[in-house]
């Protein structure tokens, strides 16, 4: 019986690193990392081992893949995902992913092929859409949502190989990933009070912006408060203007939405 500790080591700065060599159909494929598939450095022999192994069974399923890899455009992998991959989606779900699609994706990446995107390219994307065109940080999650689709399924259908794929969506270090979140934009919950409502209700009387409670279990004062989240029906550019106005209420400073009329 293998020991299992073989092919792992320690390394001089106190992290451990693996080697192996294998034979796949007669093939011999080798490999040698300090990190695991997540890209994080290997703390211990333990990590080390489970590294290797994970290591080792996805070079052999890469190996014994019968399909070749064909190149397909983002166009073509996100129209096979509507016919074939979206039932059983929320319909709110496909309906905002075929809006982000018509009106922004499509145009920009439908052409390119899938294998050929960096990851650098589509980070610069999404920092254009959030610092340039100011979008709201929520709404850029949706076009990271989308290129992990497009990406995942393209790999599932043997339009990328792993090693592409692992660098665009699984690798820790290398990754696509939102922008940092500005210092001045906030997204989290936000909580107000009976006497809050109020205001905020005179607030947004004759406006295109929908609201919509939710009572919080928790009391201070005795006073009950509400969770209060915002949808807007226009554009982008007023789901980013919706997070810009500030009331300072009975709690504090809150985030509000800003009339878009």
């Amino acid at each position: 019986m293998a020991k299992k500790d073989v092919g792992v080591f320690k390394l001089d700065n106190g992290y451990w690193a693996y080697r192996f060599k294998i034979t796949v159909d007669g093939q011999e494929i080798s490999g040698r990392k300090s990190t695991d598939d997540q890209g994080n450095k290997l703390n211990n022999k333990t990590e080390a081992i489970k590294a290797r192994e994970a290591a080792i069974v996805a070079a052999r399923t890469e190996r014994k893949r019968k399909v070749k890899i064909t190149r397909r455009t983002v166009k073509e992998v996100y129209e096979e995902y509507c016919r074939n991959g979206s039932a059983g989606k929320a319909y709110k779900t496909l309906l905002k992913q075929d809006s982000l699609w018509r009106n922004h994706i499509c145009a920009r990446w439908g052409d390119r092929f899938v294998d050929d995107i960096p990851v650098a390219e589509v980070n610069d994307y999404l920092a254009e859409l959030y610092y340039e065109k100011e979008y709201a940080f929520r709404y850029v999650e949706g076009f990271l949502k989308i290129f992990y689709l497009i990406f995942g399924r393209a790999y599932s259908l043997n339009h990328l190989d792993v090693d592409t794929y692992n660098k665009l969506c699984v690798n820790k270090d290398t990754k696509i990933h939102m922008p940092r979140l500005k210092v001045d934009d906030d997204t989290d919950i936000i909580a107000f009070n009976r006497d809050d409502l109020v205001l905020l209700d005179q607030y947004f009387k004759g406006t295109n912006a929908e609201t919509a409670y939710l009572p919080d279990l928790l009391r201070t004062s005795q006073q009950r408060f509400f969770t209060r989240w915002f949808t807007t029906t226009t554009t982008p550019k007023a789901s980013r203007i919706a997070a810009e106005a500030t009331l300072t209420t009975t709690r504090g400073s809150r985030k509000l939405l800003k009339r878009t009329d």
